[in-house]
C-alpha cells in the first residue's frame, strides 16, 4: 500500500507538471523532446530491467524502498494523458489567473489542476492498479520476505509439490478488493477523465 500510493502521488504531480509544461509552454525542441519521450514507450519494458538493476545496485538500492519506487515515480504514458488534458483546458482561465498576478506555478496548481480532476483520477487509478499488481519488478529487486509486495506475496502458497488453494483464492479476493473499491469510487470521474483525454476506443 505504501509503495502504490508514494508512486502515484508522484506520478500525479510529475506527469502533471510536464504535461502541462509541454502543452502550453514554448521553448526551442519542445516537439522533439516530447516525441522523443514518447518513443520510449515503444521500448518493451523487459529490456530495461537489466540497465535499471544495475543503475540500482550501484547505488545501492536495492531491497530496499527506495529501489522499489524510484523507477516508476514518473511515466511516459502519464505525461501523455495529462498534455491531451490540458490541450483542452481554456486559456483564458490561464489568461484571467496572470491578470490577477498568478506565476506559472501557481497558475498550474490554483487553476490547472482544480478543473482537471477527471484526467488525474483516471491517471490515478491507471497507476495505482499497475504498482499494486506489479510482480516482475519487486521479484527482481527484493531479496528477503519483508520487502515484498502483496503480488509476490501470494507466490509463496505455491510451493514446488502442493498449492495452498484455499490461502490463495482468499488472499487474491483481498488484494482485488481495494482496486474494486478505488473504481466503483471514482467510475463516473475515471470514464469522464479517459473520455476527456481521448484515450476512448
Amino acid at each position: 500500500m505504501l509503495i502504490a500510493i508514494i508512486v502515484t502521488a508522484s506520478n500525479l504531480f510529475f506527469d502533471a507538471l510536464a504535461g502541462y509544461t509541454f502543452a502550453r509552454m514554448h521553448f526551442p525542441g519542445r516537439n522533439l523532446i516530447f516525441y522523443a519521450f514518447l518513443a520510449t514507450i515503444m521500448i518493451p519494458g523487459h529490456v530495461t530491467l537489466v540497465p535499471k538493476f544495475m543503475l540500482l545496485n550501484e547505488f545501492g538500492l536495492i531491497n530496499s524502498y527506495p529501489g522499489l519506487i524510484l523507477p516508476s515515480i514518473i511515466q511516459v504514458f502519464g505525461i501523455f494523458l495529462m498534455k491531451q488534458f490540458f490541450e483542452t483546458v481554456p486559456v483564458e482561465l490561464e489568461e484571467a489567473a496572470r491578470i490577477d498576478g498568478c506565476g506559472r506555478f501557481r497558475t498550474f496548481w490554483s487553476v490547472i489542476l482544480p478543473v482537471s480532476r477527471p484526467a488525474l483520477v483516471a491517471l490515478g487509478i491507471y497507476t495505482f492498479q499497475g504498482n499494486w499488481n506489479e510482480f516482475l519488478w519487486p521479484v527482481i529487486v527484493t531479496t528477503t520476505q519483508d520487502m515484498y509486495t502483496l503480488p509476490l506475496g501470494m507466490a509463496m502458497f505455491r510451493y514446488e509439490f502442493k498449492i495452498e488453494w484455499t490461502m490463495l483464492m482468499a488472499g487474491s479476493t483481498m488484494i482485488a478488493l481495494p482496486m474494486l473499491i478505488i473504481f466503483l469510487s471514482f467510475q463516473r470521474l475515471f470514464i469522464q477523465g479517459v473520455a476527456s483525454t481521448g484515450l476512448k476506443g
